[in-house]
């Protein structure tokens, strides 16, 4: 790939945070939880440009250990669960990835984190990944704002049919709320170099 020959060096690895807070209980979330592979609409352009568009998923992802085949127009990945604990929390690894990136970026864990707060729920999804692309104080802006987007999309999918009053907030690790708190740091917990990235 050009960007791989240009910009290629040593891999790097990122770890990129969204929150979400909803206005009902994580038991009505866990319900709505969808893959960025099975969420309806047109992706953001930027994700366009980047990814290949995705289609569907096949397989079942309402267990521990369980694969998912996420199927993309042109390439796929197979994910497979790690951990579920609804519902509060879904964890999966990329075992495969066929999207024809691979060489600029490879994904490797992500993760859905619901906690409780007051009479809402605090969202948030993780995204780990391995990249090749330098300088890294550049590539990081663009890999940050292609996982938010990503992250987004399928946040705002999983809004729909929720009551209006949603809003997507920012998460500090050191002002959250205690919930959010814990679900961050359960989500960074395996070890990882460079960066964390929390939008």
């Amino acid at each position: 790939m050009l960007l791989r020959g240009l910009f290629g060096g040593p891999a790097s690895s990122g770890l990129v945070l969204t929150h979400l807070v909803l206005p009902v209980e994580p038991e009505a979330i866990w319900d709505r939880i969808v893959l960025f592979e099975e969420t309806t609409g047109r992706p953001p352009w930027l994700l366009r440009l980047f990814m290949p568009h995705p289609v569907r998923t096949a397989g079942d992802k309402s267990r521990a250990g369980a694969l998912v085949h996420c199927i993309y127009q042109g390439g796929d990945l197979v994910k497979r669960i790690l951990a579920l604990d609804p519902p509060y929390r879904i964890v999966f690894e990329v075992i495969e990835q066929r999207l024809g990136i691979e060489q600029c970026v490879v994904a490797q864990r992500g993760s859905y984190e619901i906690d409780r707060i007051g009479e809402g729920s605090a969202v948030i999804l993780t995204t780990e990944y391995r990249t090749y692309l330098h300088p890294r104080w550049l590539w990081r802006r663009l890999e940050t704002l292609v996982a938010r987007k990503l992250h987004l999309h399928i946040l705002y999918a999983m809004q729909q049919n929720i009551p209006e009053g949603a809003q997507v907030t920012r998460l500090s690790m050191t002002g959250a709320a205690a919930p959010t708190a814990q679900a961050a740091q359960r989500s960074s917990s395996t070890p990882h170099e460079g960066p964390q990235i929390v939008i």
